[in-house]
């Protein structure tokens, strides 16, 4: 079973990824076609993880 800060992340993570998802379509008029065009408008966190 995970712990649950590990579930406490995933459940931000889902959160925060339908809100960045929603933001996309309102700038645009129109959803992303995959992860990479969120990656391309708004940059990747993983980048500043580093």
């Amino acid at each position: 079973m995970a712990r649950p800060r590990f579930k406490c992340e995933y459940q931000a993570n889902e959160f925060a990824s339908g809100l960045v998802g929603l933001l996309y379509i309102e700038e645009n008029g129109y959803g992303p076609e995959s992860s990479a065009d969120l990656m391309h408008q708004y940059g990747s966190p993983v980048d500043k993880l580093d």
